[in-house]
């Protein structure tokens, strides 16, 4: 074996070693990686739960809550302040005339 052979030989070797180190290394790195995002994945599916039982909450609550301060606005100034600052029109009172 010529000396020349030998070197491309022991280069090829040695670029063979530092590929697979090299390799092991990023394999590491992405299993590391591959944690964080499920970690945030997980975290994330948390807090799309707590959205959708708070969401749940308002459809369920709100419009009765809305309906009982529309109720109380003509006999409450700053309820009714309230509602029309939040784009709510409060409805007419059709109270029955006092006889």
């Amino acid at each position: 074996m010529k000396s020349s052979h030998f070197f491309v030989a022991v280069g090829l070797a040695a670029s063979c070693f530092i590929l697979s180190v090299t390799l092991i290394f990023l394999g590491i790195r992405n299993h590391g990686l591959q944690d964080e995002v499920q970690r945030l994945q997980a975290q994330a599916q948390t807090q799309q739960e707590q959205i959708d039982g708070a969401s749940a909450v308002v459809q369920r609550i709100g419009p009765n809550l809305l309906r009982d301060m529309d109720a109380m606005s003509p006999d409450d100034p700053p309820m009714k302040a309230i509602l029309v600052k939040h784009g709510y029109k409060p409805s007419v009172s059709t109270a029955p005339p006092n006889l």
